[in-house]
């Protein structure tokens, strides 16, 4: 079911200086044979009787009047109501053909003396107004589509402006365009100019595919029309890259981008030959577009693919996922091919390979030696929670007064053993923790147990508090704040506890290096790029599996992580090459 209603921005009633008669027009195209009085009338007889696939009736009309429509027709001799002022002229002048036209017509005011920043309100006002019928008619009948003509000849000069505007704004309350109609004086024509508003939706679709690698809306754009088969060719290495980019796999993401280079050059030196008008239009209009798609594509579009160059393109158009699965699975591998991470014997590789050829994933060499491969264990972590036990425990005899937020800091982000390389599992929620319990010993300050991130520190400590002191958790809670931190911090500090942001680990890229049997060639570079490597894979893995859980890295610092990756393994790769 579809439901057609129209806009309009009306002009004024034109008369015919000599006479003081309403100035007409004899329109050729607008189906019955009449003339028209005013200048939207003829849009209005085109878009329900033309001959190009008229419109069934029109369920509203939308009208943006100025203060001059709205008001009386100045020097016309009125003789009928309905001849008082250029807006009702032309509701009855269009009342043949639009039954009932005052019902349901909707006027918009607009004031032609107010600046256009003003009038942006008004603007938004006639979106709201076409949005609200558009809800109401979908929810008593939900599968209606609702068409939106719109006729850009009438109003200011600025309004054609405004209802493009319009138009634009209106697609996204899923309100579909249909004739965008413009009445040639001169023609004595009414033209469907919806080609030139389409254009909109090309430049639209050129940057959509240059800021996110999306193709969706240009080839909507093209699939209606003729096309040369370079172009062809070359929307379908554009699609086929917008779909690898989506999926991320690399060796078809590599050959997709190796064919969209192929494609751009292809089509830029391929001639037209015998092609139709339109389908040379349609290469003309791409070649506008290309320009700016290969300067953003530049560093990629590449016979050689460079991996870090992909990534850092994928960071710049903010495509983190991908740039995150991008770094875990070529990162690795990058580091294995320059030399600069190898195994420290030849036994060692040829377990290594045996191990590799059993792996049920096929994971790359580099990421099977990163992540997977492994011979021998460190030892001591016990030794090393036994110290971190005890400088916890001398921190919070010290946090039992209130102390400073360096001080927090301080134990936070300083070593955690004197000999073994550990680091907290959940450094920042520790901290926040802290600084947390430390503003709820005053009571004009903020309460933890009332607040989002206290309920949720609260919910990790309750079986800690339960078990060491087989207490009642709601009698505690019950009493006031600072009597609640006394309590926690003598537990949390004597107890060996198992809550995760107090839990300790081995730095990722130490133990790697050591459990893999890994020679680098700097190894506390190797260890640096392995700690931040980890930290992307952890946060790629909980993205990709869609868990419920909250304060997970934000967009910057985790930008800021990827690009330390990559400049990282710039310089171990040179350093690995020059050494070789």
């Amino acid at each position: 079911m579809r439901t057609n209603i129209m806009l309009c921005f009306l002009s004024d009633v034109k008369l015919v200086r000599e006479t003081g008669a309403i100035s007409v027009a004899d329109y050729q195209n607008i189906g019955e044979k009449k003339k028209c009085h005013t200048t939207n009338e003829s849009a209005v007889r085109y878009l329900l009787s033309g001959a190009h696939e008229p419109a069934d009736r029109l369920s509203r009309l939308f009208l943006v009047r100025t203060n001059k429509v709205a008001g009386a027709i100045q020097g016309y001799n009125a003789t009928h109501d309905w001849e008082q002022t250029h807006y009702d002229y032309f509701l009855h002048r269009i009342s043949d053909i639009v039954p009932h036209a005052e019902q349901i017509a909707e006027a918009i005011d607009f004031d032609e003396n107010e600046p256009i920043e003003e009038n942006t309100n008004v603007l938004i006002d006639v979106a709201s107004h076409v949005r609200r019928y558009a809800k109401a008619v979908r929810k008593d009948h939900p599968d209606t589509e609702t068409i939106l003509h719109v006729d850009v000849t009438g109003g200011l000069r600025n309004a054609s402006m405004i209802l493009v505007a319009l138009m634009r704004l209106l697609q996204y309350e899923n309100i579909r365009i249909g004739k965008v109609l413009y009445s040639d004086y001169n023609k004595k024509r009414v033209e469907e100019v919806n080609p030139l508003y389409s254009f909109f939706d090309l430049v639209a679709g050129a940057e959509e595919f240059v800021r996110h690698g999306e193709v969706t809306v240009m080839n909507r754009f093209f699939e209606q029309r003729e096309k040369s088969q370079a172009l062809r060719a070359l929307l379908a290495s554009m699609r086929k890259f917008a779909e690898e980019l989506k999926l991320c796999h690399y060796g078809d993401l590599r050959d997709a981008i190796v064919e969209l280079q192929r494609s751009i050059t292809a089509f830029s030196s391929a001639a037209t030959g015998n092609a139709t008008a339109e389908a040379k239009q349609s290469d003309e209009l791409m070649r506008q577009m290309l320009g700016r798609i290969e300067e953003d594509y530049a560093k990629i579009l590449k016979e050689e693919l460079n991996d870090i160059a992909l990534i850092r393109w994928c960071i710049a158009h903010d495509l983190l996922q991908q740039a995150m699965t991008l770094v875990t699975e070529r990162v690795p591998e990058a580091l294995v091919d320059s030399g600069f991470l190898s195994l420290s014997s030849e036994e060692l590789q040829a377990l290594f390979e045996c191990k590799l050829e059993e792996d049920s994933m096929h994971r790359n060499r580099g990421v099977f030696l990163v992540t997977e491969f492994k011979y021998k264990n460190m030892k001591n972590f016990q030794k090393a929670r036994n110290e971190w036990r005890e400088k916890r425990q001398r921190f919070f005899k010290e946090f039992r007064q209130e102390v400073t937020e360096d001080k927090i800091n301080e134990f936070v982000d300083g070593r955690l053993s004197d000999r073994f390389e550990v680091r907290l599992k959940d450094a920042e929620t520790l901290r926040a923790f802290l600084l947390w319990l430390n503003r709820m010993r005053s009571p004009e300050k903020c309460s933890l147990q009332h607040t989002e991130h206290g309920r949720m520190y609260l919910e990790q400590i309750k079986p800690i508090y339960i078990d060491a002191t087989k207490g009642d958790w709601d009698a505690l809670l019950a009493n006031k704040d600072n009597f609640v931190v006394a309590k926690l911090i003598r537990i949390l500090g004597s107890q060996d506890t198992r809550c995760p942001f107090l839990d300790i680990e081995w730095k990722p890229g130490v133990c790697r290096l050591y459990e893999a049997g890994i020679e680098p060639k700097d190894k506390n570079l190797a260890e640096d790029i392995l700690d931040k490597y980890f930290v992307i894979k952890d946060e790629r893995n909980h993205t990709n599996h869609a868990r419920a859980e909250k304060g997970r890295m934000a967009v910057d610092s985790l930008k800021n992580i990827m690009e330390q990756i990559l400049k990282d393994t710039e310089i171990a790769c040179r350093m690995a090459k020059e050494q070789a």
